[in-house]
C-alpha cells in the first residue's frame, strides 16, 4: 500500500556549511516538515525518505537549483511538501513541493510538481 506524508510549509531556514553543501529546513510551525539538501551537480541525488519517526521528509536537489527553490519559497504561497512512496518494486519514492488548496477550496492548478520533477531529472 502506498505511503504519503504531507507537511504544510509555514517558513524556512537556510544553512550553509561551505560552498559545496547546505540545506533548507522547511518548517511546519516550529517543527521541521522537511530537510532539502543541496549537493554538487556532479553527484547523484539521494532517494527521498522519511525521518525515523516519519514526521519529516528528507530529499536532495542539485546546488544549481538553489535559485529555483528560493524563488518557489518566496513567490508561491501557501505551500506544502509531499512525500510519496508507491511501495512498488523498481519505483522509488518521490518528494515535491506543491501549492496548497486555494481560497475557493480547490487545488491550485499551478502546482509545482512539474517544476520539481524537472529538477529531479536534470
Amino acid at each position: 500500500m502506498a505511503k504519503t506524508v504531507v507537511n504544510p510549509i509555514t517558513s524556512h531556514q537556510i544553512t550553509w556549511m561551505d560552498t559545496e553543501f547546505g540545506w533548507i529546513t522547511l518548517l511546519n510551525g516550529a517543527r521541521p516538515g522537511a530537510f532539502v539538501y543541496f549537493i554538487p551537480d556532479s553527484q547523484a541525488l539521494e532517494t527521498p525518505h522519511l525521518s525515523a519517526d516519519g514526521t519529516y521528509i528528507v530529499f536532495s536537489i542539485h546546488l544549481s537549483h538553489l535559485g529555483v527553490m528560493l524563488s518557489i519559497l518566496r513567490d508561491e504561497s501557501p505551500l506544502h511538501v509531499r512525500f510519496f512512496d508507491p511501495q512498488s518494486a523498481g519505483v522509488p519514492p518521490s518528494a515535491f513541493i506543491e501549492a496548497t488548496a486555494n481560497a475557493s477550496g480547490g487545488i491550485d492548478t499551478r502546482t509545482l510538481i512539474e517544476a520539481f520533477m524537472k529538477l529531479r531529472e536534470d
